[in-house]
Order: C-alpha cells, then sequence, then structure tokens
C-alpha cells in the first residue's frame, strides 16, 4: 500500500528535481501483488505463487467468484487497473488515477476478507493448537482496522471468534463462522463490492445479513433498489395507459368532428337538391332565396309553410 500511496504523491509532486516517475512505484506495486512464479499469462491457474494474486485465486476456487476461464473476479479487475493506472500515470492524469487507486485499495482487502472467513469455517471445530488457528488469527488481525472503522461492534464479534486471548486460544470460531462472515457485512458497500466477489463458500456468505450505510430507513441499499425500480415500472405503467386513454379520446373526439361535418355536408347537399336554401345572416330578418323569389318571413310559421 506504501508503493500505491508513493506514486499518487509522485504524480501530484511539483518539485522539478524529482525525476523518479510515479509508474515506478506503480510496476513495484504490480510486482509485488502478481509476483514473479504465476508466469507471464493471466490465464494461467496454477498454485505456484506466494502472493496476493495466488491467494485469491486459492479464495476464487474456495468462494466460487471464478470466471468463465475459471481465473479470480478480482485478478481480472486488478489487472486492468493496473493497466488503466500506468496510462493515467504516463500522462499525468492525476485526478484519473486518484479513482484507480482507491478501487485498488479497496480490492486488497477482498482475499484477506475471504480468507478470514475460509479460516473461521476450518477452525469452527478445530484443536486449539491447530496451525490453521494461527493462520485464521494473521488474516483477521490484517482486517480488523478497517472494519473497526466502519463497525466497531462487527469488529469486536470477529476479535471474539477468531483472536488468543491470554496467549492461547479459549473457544475457536465459538459463535460460528456464519458470524464472523456476517460481521463484513456492513463494510461492503463502503468498498464497493457487490456480492459476487465475495461469493459463500461451505453454505457460509458474507451477504447473508449485510446492512449497508447509505441504506433507507435501515432497509439494505439493493431492497431499496428492488422496491424503487417497481415502484418505478408502475408508475411507468400508469402514466403510459393514461396517455393511451388521452391519444384515444383525441381520436374518437377527431372522428366525431368528421362525422359532424360529413353530415352537415350531406344536409346541405341535400337542401340544394330541393331547393337551393340560403339563409341570409345580414338582413333584418330571415329570409329564404327560392327559385330566384325574395320573401320576408315575418315567424316560424311563415318558413314552415314557405318550405311547404
Amino acid at each position: 500500500m506504501g508503493l500505491l500511496g508513493l506514486a499518487n504523491q509522485v504524480c501530484r509532486d511539483t518539485v522539478e528535481e524529482n525525476d523518479v516517475p510515479p509508474t515506478l512505484h506503480w510496476d513495484a506495486f504490480a510486482a509485488l501483488y502478481i509476483g514473479s512464479m504465476e508466469g507471464i499469462s493471466r490465464d494461467d491457474v496454477t498454485d505456484d505463487g506466494y502472493m496476493m494474486w495466488s491467494l485469491a485465486a486459492n479464495r476464487a476456487r474456495n468462494f466460487n467468484t471464478q470466471t468463465d476461464q475459471f481465473t479470480a473476479i478480482i485478478n481480472e479487475e486488478m489487472m486492468d487497473l493496473l493497466f488503466a493506472g500506468q496510462a493515467e500515470l504516463e500522462r499525468n492524469d492525476c485526478d484519473s488515477f486518484d479513482k484507480t487507486f482507491s478501487r485498488v485499495l479497496h480490492l486488497l482487502l477482498l482475499p484477506l476478507i475471504q480468507s478470514t472467513i475460509w479460516y473461521a469455517i476450518r477452525n469452527e471445530d478445530a484443536a486449539t493448537d491447530d496451525t490453521d488457528m494461527a493462520i485464521g488469527q494473521v488474516m483477521a488481525l490484517s482486517v480488523l482496522p478497517i472494519v473497526q472503522k466502519f463497525e466497531p461492534n462487527a469488529a469486536s464479534a470477529i476479535e471474539r471468534n477468531m483472536l488468543m486471548v491470554d496467549g492461547e486460544f479459549q473457544s475457536p470460531v465459538f459463535e460460528g463462522a456464519q458470524t464472523v462472515a456476517n460481521a463484513f457485512g456492513p463494510i461492503f458497500d463502503n468498498l464497493g463490492w457487490d456480492c459476487e466477489y465475495v461469493g459463500q463458500a461451505d453454505g457460509v456468505e458474507a451477504c447473508q445479513e449485510a446492512t449497508y450505510s447509505n441504506s433507507i430507513s435501515g432497509i439494505p441499499t439493493y431492497v431499496a433498489l428492488m422496491v424503487m425500480v417497481v415502484f418505478g415500472v408502475i408508475i411507468g405503467l400508469v402514466l403510459f395507459l393514461k396517455f393511451v386513454q388521452i391519444v384515444r379520446r383525441k381520436s374518437m373526439k377527431k372522428e366525431v368532428e368528421l362525422g359532424r361535418a360529413s353530415f352537415a355536408a350531406s344536409i346541405a347537399s341535400s337542401n340544394s337538391e330541393m331547393g337551393n336554401i340560403v339563409l341570409v345572416d345580414e338582413l333584418p330578418s330571415p329570409r329564404m332565396i327560392s327559385n330566384g323569389h325574395n320573401k320576408t318571413l315575418s315567424s316560424a310559421n311563415d318558413l314552415e309553410h314557405e318550405v311547404i
């Protein structure tokens, strides 16, 4: 992690006499993460390495978090981030590198968290002098400061089950491996992980009781999102049906208007054929022009008799 910090610092360093390129520290981090025994192909899935790359590959098999090519999901993303960070440092794009740098730091914790859960599973029924107990404690200690920062109660649960008391293990994982896994749940959203990154092993799943910091009224984020999506679909459907109803009403109104116009045209045509009757509004009283003769109609009865 120190090499990552140096790369970020040198990228923003304005001192001209500093001739150390930031990519030097970034490449050194890549070498330490992958190691020298993994070969030159990213598809090599052997167990030769001893660094974080190999640890991530092993935990990916345990927790079923592999790609279709049987490589760890985290290693695939880490390779993409390493190439992206190198390009950003070469063009001195420090703002973009900040995001890459932060994502790499968060991904580094994943194999350590998976390993802590894995050894909680292995040590649930183990003897107190088992070697796996010591490995589990080392893994737990590597992530406890991070868990303590986000969720002190969860850190206490990990300590009770994974660490020695007075120099010896009293009751290893006495609350069960699932309790240890649940302790990591509250920090996943802070680290930007989906549950697919963590996976599950031997029926133990870290996302089983995860609660997230940006939850709505205590509801986990993914539940809130599902509710919002369903609500949005319902609202969209209602608006669509309302729109269809309005379109239909306009169409029916247009049809009625066309029908009225057609009916009026038919009446006019019939009147023309019957006697060429024309009403003139400008005259003081209605007049009828029929066959070239004008007559003043003093009443409706006169109009009736005249038409007849």
